[in-house]
């Protein structure tokens, strides 16, 4: 998942370079800029199944119920105007309602939500993405937060 405020578009940051924030064990000309296909191919359905990715991971584990979107670049080792994070999903109670509460406000959808497909010559489905605005206060009354937007994907078997 992703969430990022409209910040001016930079270039892609790259590993290894002097007065770059990427970590310094990133191979030189590492950049994260994965697609759709990819995050969940390469990360999501490992981190899934429990394999071992290539070293430490680069998306940290974050429970999205204890902060604010304003505070997902700490958390971040690629100090970049998006930030990637794994999330379990929690219900609300006995409920089936997907639990995005916030300390200060919630996570709503927003739209449709839509088929990722795989990039190589099958063309299958293998997730779907949600687009999630924020908002702040409580629901069903808060007041969106234009800056902060996010990206939930997940796996479909």
């Amino acid at each position: 998942m992703s969430g990022s405020p409209p910040l001016p578009s930079s270039p892609p940051q790259e590993a290894g370079t002097p007065g770059n924030l990427v970590p310094p064990d990133l191979p030189r000309g590492y950049r994260f800029h994965p697609t759709d296909a990819e995050l969940i191919n390469h990360h999501l359905k490992p981190k899934l199944l429990g394999h071992q990715t290539h070293g430490k991971s680069i998306i940290p584990e974050v429970d999205l119920r204890k902060v604010e979107p304003w505070d997902l670049p700490e958390t971040s080792q690629l100090h970049t105007s998006e930030w990637y994070v794994f999330n379990l999903r929690h219900r609300a109670g006995l409920s089936s309602r997907v639990d995005r509460a916030t300390p200060g406000g919630y996570w709503r959808s927003t739209g449709k939500d839509r088929t990722v497909v795989d990039d190589g010559n099958n063309k299958m489905v293998i997730g779907m993405k949600k687009t999630l605005c924020h908002y702040t206060g409580k629901a069903p009354k808060g007041t969106r937060n234009q800056d902060w937007i996010m990206h939930e994907y997940r796996v479909e078997v």
